[in-house]
């Protein structure tokens, strides 16, 4: 210790030398005196939290090794957080540092705030070689024996769950499962081991677990769901198979009343479903399911827009009309979920009642029409063809065919020209007039001119007209043979 310098001073020194990272510098403030568990200015953490929260480096560890050298505390917690720099190293897997820290007495159980232990990060990080570190250096031991009921006691449940869903080898959860003498004790504290195996598809870790003699296929968790609810929904179809083939009970429902085979339909695992239909049967030695039983796969079958599902189900007894306890049938279901695929295969192939309605009184064309008010009107203009009195608008009139400008040709905005069988005839609209002109005709006048109320085919006007509008003129109104003379025609200008 070096007289005259106040403790503060010699912490600043200290400070100023683990910025600098230089290893001399470091060892000299230690010496003289600095504290190697001072909270490192700015923070709430001591200085071997600090440096072990640094970007891996070899000065991070070179800091956090002078620092453990000069009898620095791993275990000694900072500010709120309550992490002590143990934490640190495991959230940022600094093996080496750990392995020192170790070395020193630190102990990977501690927790912080939020009950996470620097064995529990390192499982998280998925860092399995510090996991193994803590483990050996008496973590293991120290575990408590769990007991029902006590939750304090669930901790390497807690553990061994998390390694599982973390994929760990049996290497890495072996030691923790040997630590359990029941696996089943952790199930009324939420710890359903083979759940989380099977929810993960933790193939290896559900070995494990099924070669205890207590293990139990059938076991429930909490929320009443087993294995064979756990698989089906995480869509692990041929582990489910494999539980059913080795026994598991297809009639256990959770808390919420569903079957396993509610959760096939709901995933529309149609295989599955004729399985479980087949264990039913099995088992009651009735030819058919439970009709209630059916009703409810086929609404959540539809619910969930599985339509081939639902036609199993309908096709293996179901009602095609049955409701929940919200009087929602399969097609409101489905219209509500916008499954157009459900919705039309229930009406086609099955003509279901598009007015049966709801206990709010609301039929599936109302719940289209609330997502057409949101943009998406495909279902509500697919089912208002059901609706009562619905007549559909009359098809548009066809185009008309093209025009044939070899026979067609516009001369003004009142005039078309006209070819037809080597005569050339120019219809006039404003004088009411067609000339024909013969290019057979060498000697005299190849041109005839006749009044409109004389030619003999008079819807030969119609179709001039027409053609000429189409060609973008505008010919003035003809209204037939004697149209002057009854006053019904009035002449336009002429055109200038």
């Amino acid at each position: 210790m070096v007289l005259g310098l106040s403790q503060k001073e010699r912490n600043a020194a200290l400070w100023t030398a683990l910025k600098g990272g230089k290893e001399e510098p470091i060892r000299q403030a230690l010496a003289r005196g600095g504290d190697p568990d001072m909270i490192a200015p700015e923070t709430d953490a001591c200085v071997l939290a600090w440096a072990a929260e640094q970007y891996y480096s070899s000065d991070a560890r070179e800091r956090c090794r002078l620092l453990l050298e000069g009898g620095a505390n791993p275990n000694l917690p900072s500010g709120d957080s309550g992490n002590t720099p143990m934490h640190y190293v495991a959230r940022r897997a600094h093996r080496d540092i750990l392995a020192l820290m170790l070395e020193k007495g630190g102990d990977g159980l501690l927790k912080n705030k939020h009950g996470q232990t620097p064995l529990s990060q390192a499982i998280s990080q998925r860092d399995w070689q510090s996991m193994d570190a803590m483990l050996k250096s008496g973590c293991l031991d120290r575990l408590p024996q769990p007991v029902v009921g006590d939750r304090d006691s669930m901790q390497v449940f807690a553990l061994l769950r998390e390694v599982i869903e973390q994929g760990g080898h049996p290497h890495y959860f072996q030691p923790l499962l040997d630590k359990i003498p029941d696996i089943n004790v952790g199930l009324s504290a939420g710890y359903g081991l083979a759940h989380s195996a099977v929810a993960k598809s933790n193939v290896a870790a559900l070995d494990a677990l099924t070669a205890r003699p207590e293990f139990d296929i059938d076991a429930v968790l909490r929320g009443g769901r087993t294995l064979l609810h756990i698989a089906i929904g995480s869509q692990n179809f041929d582990m489910a198979q494999s539980m059913i083939n080795k026994g598991a009970r297809v009639d256990i429902a959770d808390d919420r009343g569903r079957l396993p085979l509610d959760v096939a339909a709901q995933q529309g695992a149609i295989s599955l479903m004729n399985v479980i239909m087949k264990k039913m049967r099995e088992a009651s030695g009735a030819e058919q399911v439970d009709i209630a039983v059916l009703n409810r796969a086929f609404l959540l079958a539809a619910e969930n827009g599985h339509a081939r599902a639902a036609e199993v189900l309908l096709r293996a007894g179901a009602e095609k009309d049955a409701v929940n306890d919200k009087g929602e049938t399969a097609l409101i279901l489905a219209t509500k979920g916008q499954h157009t695929e459900a919705v039309k295969m229930l009406i086609v192939k099955h003509e279901v009642d598009t007015q049966q309605p709801d206990n709010a009184g609301l039929i599936a064309y109302d719940h289209a029409q609330e997502h057409k008010k949101k943009g998406k009107p495909e279902l509500a203009d697919y089912l208002i063809l059901f609706q009562p009195g619905y007549e559909p608008p009359p098809p548009p009139p066809p185009p008309p065919p093209p025009v044939d400008h070899s026979r067609y040709a516009k001369a003004s905005d009142v005039s078309i020209d006209v070819k037809e069988k080597g005569l050339t005839m120019t219809f006039n609209f404003w004088t009411q007039q067609v000339i024909f002109r013969d290019p057979e005709i060498k000697q005299g006048s190849n041109m005839t001119i006749l009044k409109f109320e004389d030619i003999p085919r008079q819807e030969a006007i119609a179709e001039a007209r027409e053609m000429l509008t189409r060609l973008g003129g505008k010919p003035p109104e003809y209204n037939g043979v004697g149209a002057q003379k009854k006053g019904g025609l009035s002449m336009p200008p002429k055109p200038s």
